[in-house]
């Protein structure tokens, strides 16, 4: 619980601290087009957009290390760019926060519930209508992070 508290401190202290560029351009207009979105998403450093559609994810190793609940050295950059989209884009988003650490499904469970707790804690500091997220922790293998409108 501890380790957990300082987590959040120094999620919530990074939060504050001024943000470099997130390499997004200013988009004038709320409520984006898909095609300008899979396109700026594209941008956003280890992201990978599924074929035809707005699935957006983060594999393993682009922005969470195995068994970390904190973003890697330099995971706040795309969790800035990925703030400002979701932001200007208009939409709902659906997270799916994964974690399979091969250390038990207790702590896997334990761990995407971290993640997803550190991600929700940021983009509500970033910003977001936390109403227009829905943030689902799960204890298996795939994307550490993944996310796509709701329709």
């Amino acid at each position: 619980m501890r380790n957990f508290c300082l987590l959040l401190i120094c999620l919530l202290l990074s939060a504050c601290a001024p943000g470099a560029s997130t390499n997004v351009p200013p988009i004038e207009e709320v409520g984006m087009s898909r095609q300008m979105l899979r396109a700026e998403f594209a941008k956003i450093p280890g992201a990978q957009i599924a074929e035809g559609s707005l699935l957006v994810s983060f594999p393993v190793g682009t922005l969470f290390a195995t068994g970390s609940a904190l973003p890697m050295p330099g995971g706040i950059e795309p969790l800035d760019a990925l703030s400002t989209l979701m932001k200007q884009s208009g939409l709902s988003w659906s997270l799916i926060v994964r974690a399979a650490s091969g250390e038990g499904d207790l702590y896997d469970s334990e761990l995407a519930a971290t993640r997803a707790k550190v991600l929700k804690t940021y983009f509500k500091n970033a910003g977001l209508n936390l109403k227009k997220l829905s943030i689902t922790a799960r204890a298996e293998s795939g994307a550490p992070l993944e996310l796509k409108p709701i329709q």
